[in-house]
């Protein structure tokens, strides 16, 4: 006041009550239009008491914080630790774009607990001698992209620490499911939801938006859509399957990449695998291409297979694999072998920074016999490539199931008697001059899948 009179206190706050809002987020959506999120007292207070009850922090852990303020995690890693006596403990929010780093930031701090996403786990994992660093750990929750099993067993083997498994979308505060890895578990689900938490599995029934109406509770309740894919397994846990809206139309088809690259990555060979739909030229995508990160070298049994990868990832043994438990149009055209994938700045997937396929041709041999003739013209009219040679790969050159077929009907009105599976199992112009029989005979069988 201008007479000099001491201000007024001012009126106290008053408590926050459970639906307040405790904090706002803005993020970005599938649609790639940002959003805001506002997370509730009684969300986060229940969340976390969620988490204390599965994982019973105490006075003796550390939690390392180093996510950055705009995700979820960084909430949980910060007030998690804070609201049960353990101590948190920072690092750089880059660190996780370098195992050794990484590594160095647990052993130095002393933490028992981190949070990382797949990506940055198979970085770490790669780098056995940063993995072997990390043996202070006492829980490792990993979320936010699909979880190999691969992944999973081989941290586990080089670190001897649990690995927790979790998922939630930022609309829920923290994780809505959670599940930990079990010693020779050939899929990793995303669990069975957690406490006080209701999760749905429905069908293509409920057109409304994200917060939908719940037929399962009283009136007015509501629950959120999220876009996922997933079924229940036998053991009554959820597996995550891909997104709705990442769907794509490969030459008339749809394809969904998270669904295949649960498959691929189902493999025990694979550590991560990253779908996306490409196109040599202007206009929509024609084909699927893999990029896959080799599981670390040595013996990894999973998925009913048991396969040395000490000489490297055999992505026709993979192809074989994808072949065998995916239709013909959702097997990629394409696979990318990376050491790592490229990461975005919060550490997850950066599917714009993956590297362009290349067309790999093998020297070029000109058809010889009349089948070989007939098939190359075949492939050369249905792909509108200038000139096959007998060696190079149908699928790699941008082919796909509906054009196996143009080449299976052209043959047969040259003579010579095909199917679209025999052009996905031989792939060339050779192997399939090889085996095709005269139009009228029974079709060639084809080769077993392995």
């Amino acid at each position: 006041p201008r007479d000099g009179a001491p201000a007024p206190d001012p009126a106290p706050l008053a408590a926050p009550s459970g639906a307040d809002a405790a904090y706002l987020r803005y993020g970005s959506g599938t649609s790639d239009r940002t959003r805001g999120v506002v997370l509730t007292h009684a969300a986060l207070a229940d969340g976390l008491r969620g988490m204390q009850q599965r994982h019973r922090l105490d006075a003796s852990d550390r939690v390392l914080h180093k996510a950055p303020a705009s995700l979820g995690a960084a909430v949980w890693e910060l007030l998690w630790p804070l609201t049960t006596g353990a101590a948190v403990v920072m690092a750089a929010q880059d660190v996780h774009r370098d195992a050794a780093a990484l590594a160095d930031a647990v052993r130095r701090t002393g933490a028992t607990t981190l949070h990382v996403v797949p990506s940055v786990l198979a970085n770490l994992v790669r780098d056995e001698t940063a993995a072997t660093a990390c043996k202070g750990l006492r829980r490792v929750l990993c979320g936010g992209e699909a979880l190999s099993a691969g992944l999973a067993a081989r941290f586990r083997e080089l670190c001897d620490v649990p690995v927790h498994h979790v998922y939630g979308p930022e609309e829920t505060a923290l994780d809505v499911t959670a599940w930990e890895h079990r010693t020779g578990a050939a899929t990793v689900p995303i669990g069975r939801p957690v406490r006080n938490t209701g999760v749905h599995v429905l069908d293509g029934g409920l057109h409304t938006d994200r917060f939908v109406p719940c037929p399962f509770g009283p009136p007015g309740t509501r629950m959120y859509r999220t876009g996922d894919l997933a079924r229940w397994n036998a053991d009554g846990e959820l597996e995550y399957v891909g997104r709705a809206d990442r769907r794509v139309r490969i030459r008339g088809l749809w394809a969904d990449p998270g669904e295949v690259e649960a498959v691929l990555t189902a493999h025990p060979g694979v550590a991560q695998a990253a779908v996306t739909a490409w196109s040599d030229g202007p206009g929509r995508p024609d084909r699927l291409v893999a990029h896959v990160v080799p599981a670390t070298p040595g013996r990894l049994g999973a998925a009913g297979l048991d396969v040395d990868f000490s000489a490297g990832l055999d992505v026709t043994e993979l192809r074989r694999f994808a072949g065998a438990r995916l239709p013909e149009h959702l097997v990629p055209a394409a696979f990318v072998v990376l050491d790592s994938v490229p990461l975005t700045a919060n550490g997850t997937l950066d599917r714009a920074a993956l590297p362009e396929p290349q067309v790999a041709r093998r020297p070029h041999r000109v058809a010889r016999t009349p089948e070989e003739r007939l098939l190359a013209d075949a492939f050369t009219e249905v792909l509108g490539t200038a000139r096959v040679g007998l060696d190079d790969d149908f699928f790699s050159l941008g082919g796909d199931s509906i054009s196996a077929m143009r080449v299976v009907a052209l043959a047969r009105a040259g003579g010579l008697g095909l199917t679209a599976r025999t052009v996905f199992e031989c792939r060339t112009v050779a192997a399939l001059a090889a085996v095709a029989t005269p139009a009228g005979e029974p079709a060639p069988a084809a080769p077993a899948a392995t």
